[in-house]
């Protein structure tokens, strides 16, 4: 056996948020790694070529950077801090995002919500399935009412999802949500690739989400975790 080291980050970016609520935090994240050569994790065994993973993540990344835009330039600060995160090495075991968990930029106590991007690219018949919707209370109306002019197909399965960067925010007891257009067949291959891509199925979720994210910066109380009886992992 060899092991071989590789120092890698979290990029990270910060909106402070203003009135009484300020302090507290929701994060937005989505990983940037992918498979590289492929090998270990490839669906495509044997072929030793570059898998880009347009669909996992960059869809994803591009959501947290997207946002992040769209939150800055609004020149108002939002009612809770926004802590917009690219998770790194997800491909090796959600490696990046329990990094983040155990060393935080900020209080996890004070942290009410995760909001995550897996794979947002394929938007067919505009389904968006939406993990772990359940995982408190307050999610359910926040969801319903940033829907009313998108008019997405929200999928909510009863339980939730563990194959994402969410999983180690969830553990410790923070409400997640986990935004995800479907596995494809192009999924873990060298043809995961920008052509495949719905960019403006990708832009609804994400238009989508920015109302989500300002329902939950809106709660007058701090939303309260309630978790689910099971989750599946991919």
């Amino acid at each position: 056996f060899s092991r071989k080291n590789v120092t890698t980050s979290n990029i990270v970016g910060v909106i402070e948020g203003e009135g009484p609520n300020a302090d507290e935090t929701i994060v937005i994240g989505g990983h940037y790694d992918h498979l590289g050569y492929g090998g270990y994790g490839s669906n495509a065994p044997g072929r030793r070529e570059v898998h880009n993973g347009a669909d996992d993540n960059a869809t994803g990344t591009e959501a947290v950077v997207e946002l992040a835009r769209m939150f800055a330039k609004r020149g108002k600060a939002p009612g809770r801090r926004l802590v917009f995160v690219c998770f790194s090495a997800e491909e090796m075991g959600l490696l990046g995002a329990q990094h983040y968990v155990k060393e935080p930029l900020f209080p996890l106590e004070d942290t009410v919500a995760m909001v995550n991007f897996d794979m947002i690219g394929w938007l067919r018949d505009d389904k968006l399935t939406v993990f772990n919707w359940n995982s408190c209370a307050e999610f359910d109306p926040i969801l319903t009412n940033a829907n009313e002019q998108m008019k997405l197909d929200l999928v909510k399965p009863p339980s939730g999802f563990a194959g994402s960067d969410h999983l180690p925010f969830f553990q410790r007891n923070i409400p997640v949500m986990f935004m995800h257009t479907g596995l494809t067949s192009t999924y873990h291959t060298p043809e995961d690739d920008f052509e495949t891509l719905d960019c403006d199925g990708a832009l609804k979720v994400i238009e989508f989400t920015e109302g989500v994210i300002d329902g939950i910066a809106k709660l007058d109380n701090k939303p309260q975790f309630v978790g689910q009886q099971s989750a599946r992992r991919v």
